[in-house]
This record gives C-alpha cells, sequence and structure tokens, in this order.
C-alpha cells in the first residue's frame, strides 16, 4: 500500500482489502492500536536508517514520510489521526505508557514470529540467529515479549558496529540503485493475477512464479537439499488477486462476498479526495485519544465523537474485546 500511486485503482484495492479484514476481525481491534501500529511503519525505518544508515535523514524526509502514513491511517478508517508529527508523537507516548506491557500471548506471538524469521536459517545456526534478533530489538519490545533475561547488551553494541559499517559501505562504496527493491508486483499479469517477487515473504515463496531457476538453479537444489518449500501452486505460484488475499472465508460463497465487497470499497475509496475516511468496524471507543484531541486530520464522518473517546460518557473500555 506504500509503493503504488495514492488513489490508483491497485492502491485503492490494496487499502479496501485491508479494511475487509479489519471489519472482519473489528470487535478485537482497536482504532488508537492500528493507528499505533501505522506510527511503528513510519518511524521505525527512520529510527535505523539515521541509527545505522549511511546518513540521518533529513527533516522534511521525515515530515514526508509522515505526510504518507497521515494519509495511509485515514484510509484505514483510524477514527482520530493526528494533524502534526509532535501530535502523532504525544499519542504514542500516551498510549504506550497505557497499553505497552508484558502479556503471556505475547509470547505466543513472539514464538510465531521468531520461527518465521529463522526458518531458512542452518539448524545449527538458529540459536545464534535468535540471540542477534533479541540483541537488536528496542528495550520495551524486549521487556513486552518476554525476552529481558535472554538480552546480551555486548552481542547488541558489536551488532551495532556492524550495521553501522555496512550502512557506510552502501552509502560511500557501492554505486547508487539503478531502479528501487520493490518489493509488490509492478503491474498485473494478463489474467488480472498478482506474482510477488522472491523476497517478499522469505520463510515461504509466497505467490512466486514457477521459473526453471527457481526450481532448478544451484540455490533451487540447496533449498530441496535443506527441505525448504519451493514456488508451487500450494503456494499461489499462479498469482493471487488482491481482494482474494488473506485468510479464506469458511465458504465459497461468504469468500465471494468479501471479495465483492474489497471492489465496491475500492471503487469508492479510488474516487475519494485526500483526507476521507471510510468506516470501519473498529471497536466504539478509544483507548487514549481525549476529547481535547479532536477533530485531528481527516473527514469528521466516521471519526470520534466525543462521547466515544477515552474521557468520554460511556461506561468502560474493559468491555471491549482485547486480543494483544
Amino acid at each position: 500500500m506504500q509503493a503504488q500511486p495514492f488513489h490508483s485503482l491497485f492502491h485503492a484495492q490494496t487499502m479496501a482489502r485491508v479494511n475487509e479484514h479489519h471489519n472482519n476481525y473489528g470487535r478485537f481491534i482497536n482504532s488508537d492500536t492500528v493507528l499505533w501500529l501505522a506510527w511503528i511503519f513510519m518511524n521505525g525505518p527512520i529510527q535505523w536508517i539515521c541509527l545505522a544508515g549511511g546518513r540521518p535523514l533529513d527533516p522534511w524526509e521525515v515530515y514526508a514520510m509522515f505526510v504518507m502514513w497521515r494519509e495511509l491511517s485515514v484510509m484505514l478508517g483510524c477514527k482520530w489521526v493526528p494533524n502534526t508529527p509532535e501530535e502523532f508523537e504525544d499519542f504514542r507516548l500516551k498510549f504506550e505508557q497505557q497499553e505497552q506491557q508484558f502479556a503471556p500471548e505475547n509470547v505466543i506471538y513472539a514464538k510465531a514470529i521468531m520461527n518465521s524469521a529463522l526458518y531458512s536459517v542452518p539448524v545449527f545456526l538458529r540459536p545464534f540467529g535468535r540471540k542477534c534478533i533479541i540483541a537488536i530489538l528496542d528495550p520495551d519490545v524486549r521487556c513486552c515479549l518476554g525476552y529481558e533475561p535472554e538480552f546480551n547488551p555486548a552481542l547488541r553494541t558489536v551488532l551495532l558496529y556492524i550495521l553501522k559499517g555496512w550502512g557506510w559501505f552502501q552509502y560511500n562504496v557501492r554505486l547508487p540503485r539503478f531502479w528501487p527493491r520493490q518489493l509488490t508486483p509492478l503491474r498485473a499479469n494478463p489474467d488480472g493475477r498478482l506474482n510477488f517477487p522472491p523476497y517478499t515473504f522469505p520463510a515461504t515463496p509466497y505467490y512466486v512464479a514457477q521459473t526453471n531457476w527457481n526450481q532448478y538453479g544451484p540455490i533451487a537444489m540447496l533449498n530441496r537439499l535443506r527441505g525448504l518449500p519451493l514456488p508451487d501452486p500450494r503456494f499461489g505460484s499462479n498469482g493471487v488477486m488482491i481482494q482474494s488475499m488473506g485468510t479464506a472465508r469458511p465458504t465459497t460463497e461468504s469468500q465471494l462476498n468479501a471479495e465483492n465487497r474489497v471492489m465496491i470499497a475500492a471503487a469508492d475509496l479510488k474516487r475519494q479526495p485526500f483526507g476521507y475516511r471510510p468506516h470501519v468496524k473498529f471497536q466504539p471507543f478509544a483507548l487514549v485519544v481525549t476529547q481535547d484531541m479532536l477533530p485531528g486530520y481527516g473527514d469528521a464522518a466516521n471519526g470520534y465523537t466525543p462521547e466515544e473517546c477515552a474521557d468520554g460518557v460511556h461506561t468502560s473500555n474493559t468491555n471491549q474485546e482485547v486480543c494483544r
């Protein structure tokens, strides 16, 4: 959803597909959580580029990323979106102080992500790979995921020096890229389906077209010996339609209905102006957004009302189902 021009058909379909997923599980999802996640996608690259890149980002580059994610957040149906980076930072601090904490469910989630990250690493190197991943995590993330006892500060220092050295090499020694490293397809196949580059989902080759190279090339043969999966129809090698991506619905009828809703929502998003906020069935009440923060960026429609704010007149946010 970042790679395509705003209000293009491809971009609108992508946003509509994400919103359909959030509609399906909306009773577990809070708008404030989605906004905080958008902040992570925005600030994470900024943090690591400034920490280990060839040069820190200029202020205008940081602001450009904020403007992009501000628009993406309102297109995701977030019921409050900040106008300025300062408002975003204030929201982030409030959210993390109130909501970011350890929970047993976090351990289950972290284990799945760790297994995915280490899936293609040789077995004898996985324990060290695990230590490296834990070492570069931010302190608050380590704490929330229960990794603090395994943290090695000396290893973190070494890894940061290595990353900084690699950033310096990339910036000062290597030739500039002639084209970007595209993580999503630039265009659809003639039949309207999409095939992804092989590095989009490194653990499993989802939606990667079968070729002689990725079936019988030297890397493919090595992966066969290691028992790793190769592009295959089981993983969508024939391509996928945007509206059908994600977890399939339980019946053919419900799946087709969901795909039809995505296409209708995409057509609506494509013709709407900047600042348009679609209706997404998030939990009704805010976690941290208060009345003094209203109205925020974007159309007032489908935004928080004063009564829905964290300090509004309602019973309690504890009645909302929570999925950490």
